[in-house]
């Protein structure tokens, strides 16, 4: 009867032990999942940050490209007419008909 009454404390013992090495590796696994959560969620912030960089850059390159062409034309249209000032016809008739045949110069 003693025998049973050790092994019966020395089990309860270990049980004891046991649980509370598992409390403790339970608790470090939340603790490692929480910082995997954190990490997670600063990761996706980022992305979403880089997205929306890539998207203000496209839409400012598609924006300025026509304004582009515009200043472009609006800059040989003040050449063509300070020609005319000047009286350069026949310069202008030439220049006037390249820039109808290919306005961009391309």
């Amino acid at each position: 009867m003693q025998e049973i009454k050790h092994y019966s404390q020395n089990l309860k013992s270990l049980v004891e032990e046991r649980t509370i090495e598992l409390e403790e590796t339970n608790q470090e696994l939340e603790t490692s999942l929480d910082n995997l959560k954190n990490t997670q969620n600063q990761l996706v912030e980022s992305q979403k940050k880089e997205a929306i960089s890539r998207l203000i850059v496209e839409i400012a390159h598609r924006m300025n490209t026509p304004l582009g062409n515009v200043s472009m034309s609006v800059s040989y249209l003040e050449h063509v007419l300070e020609k005319l000032r000047c009286g350069e016809r026949t310069v202008l008739m030439i220049s006037c008909r390249m820039f109808l045949m290919n306005p961009w110069g391309l």
